[in-house]
């Protein structure tokens, strides 16, 4: 008798095993549900998230329904009425194909499906619980199909516990959003997240569904691109150089109606985009790619998120040809000058000539710190522990001294002290940077970092005293675009931005209106604000933690003080009042924000590098 180690793996084992490729996260169910609600012809499509995905989420379309049959077989692992035969792998023009994707989420998650067909009286009901369905009946429904997932990972503890924060999962859920109301702009969608609307788009064209989305004042930097040949047709539009983020929140390309990843062709965007941005920022970019489908492998992805083109390096000539054609058709001259950084147009309706900015104006920190006793001033005043230690560095770096806190501006030398009453603007490295020659040594100071932690220091001093900052009343309410994701933080947190000196009214799910800014913000200084904050919002979503909102202010205040430039004086200021606080080394996030090096530090720098042969030797 012989007993066979290998046996085949039970069917609800399979499906979790194909859901590990297929359900990477909550985004990954919300883009297969929508995907076959396109699929089914639908022309509304209402979402509705709770939970960050993981509690629930609901997709209810208005599509051709499923028949009481095909209900129960569309959880059957790669069941589709989408293929037939090997030769339709090779010319897809549906979403879906494979037939796993509904299998797969079954196997992790509580799923609800109601569906009724378009003309019958009734629908019918299915319910699934770890794979298996548990009740099918029928039901009272509305014709299209209504898909309900809730308790994502819930049979599986350790997938649930590898999910990102709610805001990054929250994140990742917008941007699958994003991308398929973009390229389907005839189709109306309604996006619900924990019972507020976020976004609410009815059919248009490609051009109204990205201001919807984006907000109206994005149009006025949008450039059309179209090119049509034999081998791809390119519709979609470019961002002017003002639109280009620190981020991609507004990169998005489209082949045959799907989104997809392409280093690549991206590459042909940058390109196009050379010597018109600077390097460190990104184009904004809406394109879609029409290629024959029998010239093109979606089938190389689990996510269908990556293809493969026959043609590539042809489509990416001609992607690139189309570019430069249209940025010099608007007559996009090549920028000489990025030390002077253009305002983004995407934020509001900021007009009106930019004023020069005076040494006054500048001087930021200067009388709105709500601290008393503990700060330093030109090094008057108490340092609370561990300031002294770093002031020492300063004074003696050698450590054969006594310290002697007789000099203002951290005690530096008669020559080195910096000038107290000098207008003249400090020239910052990668204009962030700010090196300073002391006794023995050099002190190189991350100016972002610094501006950042003190702000911040002061802003939540201010929430926890409960004090009303200083605000300056608006002659005029100003309208404001903004991100529906901005918005929404905003909304939930309006107490907190209130008390921070902001007076906002709720206009749009894409528009605020101010009628009082903090009294250390000009109005010119808007658009560099929220540029920042959505800038921060994109990379960490930082929308459901009491602390972040203000690490968001105190980031977009310290890039305002950079973008106005930093003076002597308030570089003095800066650093006194930095070394006032706990932990000056350190920024609001742990990272290092202070260095001083040792002359010796130096020379073991520049004797342990590698020596350069001289020229004679390479003859």
């Amino acid at each position: 008798m012989t007993t066979s180690q290998i046996k085949p793996l039970p069917e609800n084992l399979v499906n979790q095993i194909a859901a590990g490729e297929v359900v990477q996260r909550p985004a990954s169910v919300l883009k297969e549900l929508v995907e076959n609600a396109i699929d089914a012809g639908a022309t509304e499509i209402k979402i509705f998230i709770e939970g960050a995905g993981s509690q629930r989420i609901e997709v209810r379309d208005n599509g051709k329904g499923m028949s009481a049959e095909d209900l129960s077989m569309c959880f059957v692992r790669h069941a589709t009425s989408k293929l037939h035969e090997a030769d339709d792998l090779f010319s897809i023009n549906t979403m879906g194909f494979r037939g796993e994707a509904l299998a797969s989420i079954a196997s992790v998650a509580h799923v609800v499906v109601e569906s009724r067909q378009q003309g019958k009286a009734t629908g019918n009901q299915l319910q699934i619980e770890g794979g298996s369905i548990s009740t099918q009946e029928e039901c009272a429904c509305a014709e299209g199909s209504a898909f309900t997932v809730s308790d994502l990972f819930s049979n599986i503890p350790a997938r649930r516990n590898f999910l990102k924060s709610r805001g990054v999962e929250m994140k990742h859920l917008n941007t699958a959003f994003l991308r398929m109301a973009l390229i389907h702009p005839d189709i109306s969608f309604d996006y619900e997240v924990d019972g507020r609307p976020l976004y609410a788009v009815k059919p248009s064209s490609m051009r109204k569904r990205i201001c919807d989305l984006f907000g109206e004042r994005i149009n006025e930097g949008l450039i059309p691109v179209e090119e049509s040949t034999e081998v791809v047709t390119i519709q979609g539009f470019i961002g002017k150089p003002s639109l280009a983020k620190k981020t991609n929140q507004e990169q998005f390309l489209f082949v045959n109606g799907r989104a997809i990843r392409s280093p690549y062709l991206q590459h042909a965007v940058k390109k196009a985009f050379e010597g018109l941005i600077a390097p460190e920022r990104k184009a904004s970019y809406f394109i879609a790619l029409t290629v024959d489908a029998n010239k093109l492998d979606i089938n190389v992805h689990p996510a269908k998120e990556e293809v493969k083109f026959e043609e590539e390096k042809i489509i990416y000539s001609i992607l690139l040809a189309a570019l430069k054609h249209s940025l010099s058709k608007f007559q996009v001259q090549p920028a000489i000058d990025f030390d002077q950084e253009q305002g983004l147009n995407t934020y509001g309706a900021f007009g009106g000539e930019k004023e020069d900015f005076g040494h006054n104006k500048a001087r930021a920190f200067t009388s709105h710190f709500p601290f008393s006793g503990g700060m330093a001033r030109h090094g008057e005043g108490r340092l609370p522990k561990g300031a002294s230690e770093w002031t020492n560095a300063f004074v003696n770096p050698g450590g054969s001294e006594q310290p002697q806190i007789r000099q203002a501006n951290l005690n530096l030398g008669e020559e080195e002290t910096i000038k107290q009453h000098s207008h003249q603007k400090i020239e910052l490295f990668a204009k962030k940077y700010y090196a300073k020659s002391m006794r023995n040594g050099l002190m190189v100071l991350d100016v972002h970092g610094a501006l950042t932690k003190i702000r911040f220091e002061q802003l939540e001093a201010t929430a926890q005293s409960g004090q009303v900052p200083a605000a300056q009343g608006l002659l005029f309410s100003l309208p404001v675009d903004l991100p529906a994701t901005l918005v929404a933080l905003m909304r939930s947190q309006q107490e907190l931005w209130e008390s921070m000196g902001w007076s906002i009214q709720f206009v749009h799910d894409t528009q605020i209106e101010l009628t009082a800014i903090p009294k250390e913000l000009h109005q010119d200084d808007l658009r560099t604000y929220f540029d920042e904050v959505s800038t921060c919002l994109a990379e960490h979503e930082t929308l459901h933690s009491e602390r972040k909102p203000l690490h968001l202010m105190a980031t977009a205040q310290a890039t305002v003080q950079l973008k106005r430039g930093i003076f002597t004086e308030e570089m003095n200021e800066i650093i006194d009042t930095l070394f006032a606080l706990k932990y000056p080394e350190r920024g609001i996030r742990g990272q290092l924000i202070l260095r001083f090096l040792k002359e010796i530090d130096i020379q073991k720098m520049l004797l342990n590098s590698k020596s350069i042969p001289p020229l004679d030797a390479a003859r």
